[in-house]
């Protein structure tokens, strides 16, 4: 079992989303990344490619769910919640603390 925090940005980013969509998005995050954040599911999770940090994206609707696992420590940091089809990529915002995972 997996610990999720979400960081503060991407707390920001959740309370600006209706509510509606705001409890799904949670329940689907304590759901399939508290379980199994690293399984890919060719609807749900996917492991981004190259360089991009944060590595995973979760699909929720029409929102992405942003974030790192940290296997030893057994935890999920979420740091982005966006609606689909966002122009530009997240920024590279690390674990509170400054550091990449």
């Amino acid at each position: 079992m997996f610990r999720v925090v979400v960081h503060p940005e991407a707390v920001r980013e959740l309370n600006a989303i209706p509510m509606s969509h705001r409890k799904t998005i949670l329940s689907v995050m304590r759901n399939v990344l508290a379980e199994q954040p690293t399984l890919e599911r060719r609807s749900r999770v996917k492991r981004m490619r190259g360089d991009f940090y944060p590595p995973y994206r979760l699909r929720v609707g029409d929102f992405r769910v942003y974030y790192d696992v940290d296997q030893r420590r057994s935890e999920v940091l979420v740091l982005h919640v966006w609606e689909k089809g966002r122009q530009s990529t997240p920024p590279a915002v690390g674990p509170i603390g400054g550091r990449k995972a």
